[in-house]
């Protein structure tokens, strides 16, 4: 059972790289013996790579703690002793795949960063969803997911929220119209944080835009939101809101044009069903760019019209 699920993960993997084309007998070395370990000891795989904002994939930059399957204890990494440095909080979060269950009292203590709230909230507008096992209970969790084709931006959010994820990635795969389409997703914990977040974005089970998104929807949440939702058009970019009600879409309207100073409007897409999406002008797309880009995915550049370096794409 073990054997065949690592085959599927190398080759699964092995193949990735060789398509994306950043493959060399370097990365594969120290895949290689990484993969021989795993087969070894039946250890849990915490993480296959890190992608960087060079859009070249490093193969194991970072090994990440591994957990012992005898004693379920974290293998010892080396840390600074008697050190000084100041450490931005949340920034030096580490994976706790595999880990055994939280108890009541320390899933209370655990909260979101203000980097990783702002992601949340981002991607909950976009992809992600929120579900609770009791809608009266005191815990929910973070689903999200992308498609194959955006695997580079969907590992950059994996990595921000590895630290409340017990498990790794999911990878599924549908057939429509007789093609078969590949689908990454990944679900955090149960945890009283995100609880938070359900009670905010989700009324009756149905999501909304809240009433303080005003306050929410920060720089990093604005990219995250457009990386997911964001169309490129020939001049500007729309925001895909189909899912909101026309309510919703006035508040986040409010907040692009009171907040950020961008000329939008509210166009109809389906009539029938009543579907409106937003649309940020040509006028403020470089407004929009200097906003936003420091905290996009370079995988995402092209929807503000840029290329994966940054500049903008001549015409």
């Amino acid at each position: 059972m073990y054997f065949l699920f690592f085959n599927f993960i190398f080759f699964f993997y092995f193949n990735l790289l060789v398509s994306l084309n950043v493959f060399n007998l370097e990365d594969f070395i120290c895949f290689l013996n990484y993969y021989s370990a795993l087969i070894d000891n039946y250890l849990p795989l915490v993480s296959l790579f890190d992608i960087k904002s060079t859009e070249t994939i490093y193969l194991f930059s970072n090994l990440p703690a591994i957990v012992d399957k005898k004693n379920k204890n974290i293998a010892k990494v080396e840390t600074k002793k008697n050190t000084r440095d100041l450490v931005v909080w949340g920034t030096n979060l580490g994976y706790t795949i595999g880990w055994p269950y939280y108890g009541p009292i320390l899933r209370q203590m655990i909260v979101l960063p203000s980097y990783q709230l702002s992601v949340a909230i981002g991607i909950i507008l976009s992809d992600a969803g929120l579900g609770a096992f009791k809608l009266l209970g005191s815990s929910a969790h973070l689903i999200f997911g992308q498609s194959y084709e955006k695997i580079a931006y969907f590992w950059s959010v994996f990595t921000v929220f590895a630290h409340y994820c017990s498990s790794l990635p999911r990878v599924k795969s549908a057939d429509r119209k007789g093609k078969t389409n590949y689908s990454l997703s990944f679900q955090t914990r149960s945890l009283p944080c995100f609880k938070l977040l359900f009670d905010l974005f989700y009324v009756l089970g149905t999501k909304q835009v809240p009433v303080n998104i005003f306050y929410l929807l920060d720089e990093i949440a604005l990219a995250h939101f457009i990386s997911g939702d964001g169309k490129r058009t020939t001049s500007g970019l729309t925001l895909c809101t189909d899912s909101f009600s026309f309510v919703s879409i006035q508040r986040l309207l409010i907040v692009l044009e009171c907040r950020y100073d961008l000329k939008c409007s509210i166009h109809v897409h389906d009539k029938k069903n009543q579907h409106y999406r937003i649309y940020i002008k040509k006028v403020s797309m470089q407004r929009l760019i200097t906003i936003v880009k420091p905290h996009l995915h370079p995988s995402m550049y092209y929807k503000l019209h840029l290329d994966s370096n940054g500049l903008e794409i001549k015409k």
